[in-house]
């Protein structure tokens, strides 16, 4: 609970300065992402996919500079949340390629200058800080500088607001709560010409901000699923597999496949298939083998795959129901299949699925 702005007021505010692009810079996660790359396109702002890294003795900002460079971001955020005591060098040491790392703080320079290449390491100047430190940082590291708003807010006066969010996320009262735990009205979102009469003397940061822009992944599609690794190393394999499991669930559920159940199942695959979703039923069947408590509901009762997967219970040819209810031929978006488990098995479920699947 720390910013007051929410994306769209922030890319709007970025529009009407004629900004090009921007990086969301959450502290320690990537929550708001997706809906902000959603937000800039319509204000015709290009998303950088950022983060703010934060515990008690690194702050460092991570830019991803490609699809590679995004997937290690979010490795090294899994890693400081796994190990939150820990610090960058524990973090990052093994994901550093192709994300870019921004830091006002000479520790965490120190940290990171013998694992990330000058190329990717840079030395930041935001708000609050005295140029001549920045600068001091960039000669001792020999690293560029890049100059940051820093943002908390969009205007002076909401202030006050951030505040209030640090004191309820601190469980304080104003009153109470330590300089640390909050930014002073400083971190408001500048204009280019505000940016400049802070930092007078470093003209070269503030240009270096758009230059680092550019050199950044903005092009993010979020159609395509990327499913848990199942040793299946490619869609086809996850299809074939597919239908083993399903023919022989086939014959548990009714005994013998008639020309009906064939012609039900074919028809389904013929739209599961196409659209890349043999991976999803394969996780889910998994998930659903860990208890035999479990109950599959909703539109994925329409389905005959599902049935022969015993993820669900009802047979939708004994019930008429229509595969169309679950999946439609034109749907693009991943089908929803609803799982109860019995409530004093869902942490052992849940482990189960981060042992295997991963964080």
């Amino acid at each position: 609970m720390n910013g007051t702005a929410t994306p769209p007021e922030l890319l709007q505010r970025a529009r009407s300065t004629q900004m090009t692009h921007m990086a969301l810079t959450e502290i320690n996660g990537l929550w708001g992402f997706i809906n902000f790359v959603r937000a800039a396109r319509e204000n015709n702002i290009l998303p950088i996919a950022g983060c703010n890294l934060l515990n008690g003795h690194d702050d460092v900002i991570l830019l991803a500079e490609s699809q590679k460079g995004y997937e290690n971001m979010c490795f090294i955020i899994s890693a400081r949340h796994n190990n939150p005591t820990g610090g960058i060098l524990q973090w990052a040491e093994a994901y550093t390629k192709e994300v870019f790392f921004i830091s006002p703080q000479e520790n965490t320079l120190q940290a990171l200058v013998g694992i990330v290449p000058s190329s990717h390491l840079f030395a930041e100047l935001r708000p609050g800080m005295q140029e001549s430190t920045a600068h001091r940082l960039a000669r001792k590291f020999r690293v560029e500088m890049i100059a940051t708003g820093d943002v908390y807010f969009l205007n002076k006066s909401d202030v006050k607001n951030h505040k209030v969010l640090r004191a309820i996320d601190n469980n304080t009262t104003l009153s109470k709560l330590k300089t640390g735990d909050f930014k002073n009205a400083d971190h408001y979102f500048r204009t280019e010409k505000e940016l400049i009469n802070l930092f007078p003397n470093s003209l070269e940061a503030i240009n270096n901000s758009q230059y680092l822009a550019e050199r950044c992944k903005t092009d993010w599609n979020y159609i395509n699923t990327i499913f848990p690794a199942m040793s299946l190393k490619q869609t086809h394999r996850a299809s074939q597999r597919l239908r083993k499991m399903v023919y022989a669930g086939a014959l548990r559920r009714y005994e013998k496949i008639t020309t009906r159940i064939k012609k039900r199942i074919e028809y389904e695959f013929s739209i599961i298939v196409p659209k890349g979703f043999s991976p999803y039923f394969l996780v889910v069947a998994d998930i659903v083998k860990q208890t035999k408590s479990t109950i599959g509901r909703g539109s994925g009762a329409a389905s005959i795959i599902s049935y022969c997967l015993e993820i669900t219970q009802v047979d939708p040819l004994k019930y008429n129901l229509q595969f169309e209810r679950f999946i439609h031929p034109q749907r693009v978006d991943m089908p929803d299949i609803d799982i109860d488990f019995p409530w004093d098995e869902r942490d052992a479920v849940f482990d189960y699925v981060f042992e295997k699947y991963g964080h």
